[in-house]
């Protein structure tokens, strides 16, 4: 850990060491790793954000995925199912034979909500600067209650 250290620093104790030096060190060093090893990231950045709204005749869902091309999204309807899929192939691949480094990576990820009354038919879907609109209408809700008379 000492070599870590300015090599002219006049500091001989890792204590004497600012703070904030170290608290850069720190996050430069999980930075590096997030990148390379999923498991340290949060549960959160696993998945993207959504937003739903709804008014009288359709519901609005707003996914933000920046950098996501709409051929790596899928979009279904089921029953009142919505579900969003992100699958990811990204390979760096060198041309040249001589090859010192080459990478490929593969990410998928899904995100399902419950609409209630749902139209299958006239689902509209947009993406634009990183985000997806999907409009879903609405279908008129059915009376399923009646009065039951007593004997």
């Amino acid at each position: 850990m000492a070599r870590l250290l300015p090599f002219y620093s006049g500091k001989s104790n890792l204590l004497d060491f600012p703070l904030h030096d170290l608290d850069e060190f720190d996050e430069a060093f999980k930075t590096f790793y997030k990148e390379k090893w999923p498991i340290l990231k949060k549960p959160d950045e696993y998945t993207f954000k959504l937003d739903v709204r709804e008014n009288n005749n359709e519901y609005i869902i707003d996914a933000e995925l920046p950098g996501v091309d709409k051929e790596e999204i899928s979009v279904q309807l089921d029953e009142g199912q919505l579900n969003i899929t992100v699958k990811r192939i990204d390979n760096v691949d060198k041309q040249n034979d001589d090859y010192i480094h080459k990478e490929r990576y593969f990410s998928s990820t899904s995100r399902n909500i419950y609409l209630e009354n749902t139209k299958s038919e006239g689902v509209k879907a947009k993406l634009d600067n990183g985000i997806l609109s999907i409009i879903v209408p609405k279908e008129e809700k059915k009376v399923t209650s009646r009065n039951i008379d007593i004997e």
